[in-house]
C-alpha cells in the first residue's frame, strides 16, 4: 500500500538509503511489518481488504499516516537506539496509541466497516446492555 516515494515527506532519500544500506529488502520488510501492525488493529471491525486495496489518491490519509510512521520506526530498528530521532519514537508511540484506541472502539475512523452476517449493523466489541458479563 505504501511505497518508498510515500516516505519522502517524512524521511530524506539519502537518510533512508543510509539506514537501509540501499537494501530494498529491508525497506520491503519494514513496509510489511507496518501493514501487519495496522491490519492487526483493524481487521475485526474494518474491511481491511478494501482498505489495503486502495491506490493513489483513494488511499485513506489516516491509514497512510499510520503506515508511514510505523514503517519509518521499523526502519530505524537497524541503528543504535541513541541515534533514533525523538520525533520518530513519538510518532510511533502516538500511532500505536491511536491504533489501540481504534481497536478498543474508543476512537472512530472513517474507514469501511465490517457488518454482521445479516448486514444490518457494524461489527463491534462494544456491549450495549447493562446485563452482567457472563462467566466462563
Amino acid at each position: 500500500m505504501i511505497t518508498q516515494d510515500d516516505l519522502k515527506v517524512n524521511i530524506r532519500t539519502e537518510r533512508l538509503d543510509q539506514i537501509i544500506d540501499e537494501d530494498q529488502a529491508v525497506l520491503n520488510d519494514a513496509i510489511l511489518d507496518a501493514e501487519a501492525t495496522v491490519h492487526d488493529a483493524l481487521f475485526d471491525k474494518y474491511d481491511t481488504v478494501e482498505i489495503f486495496s486502495k491506490v493513489d489518491a483513494e488511499r485513506s490519509r489516516t491509514v497512510m499516516r499510520w503506515l508511514k510512521y510505523l514503517c519509518i520506526y521499523y526502519i530505524y530498528d537497524r541503528i543504535p537506539d541513541h541515534m533514533v530521532p525523538e520525533r520518530v519514537i513519538k510518532n510511533y508511540d502516538d500511532t500505536k496509541e491511536e491504533l489501540d484506541r481504534v481497536n478498543d472502539g474508543k476512537l472512530s475512523v472513517n474507514l469501511p466497516r465490517l457488518f454482521t452476517e445479516d448486514g444490518s449493523k457494524p461489527k463491534t466489541n462494544t456491549r450495549w446492555s447493562s446485563a452482567k458479563k457472563r462467566s466462563l
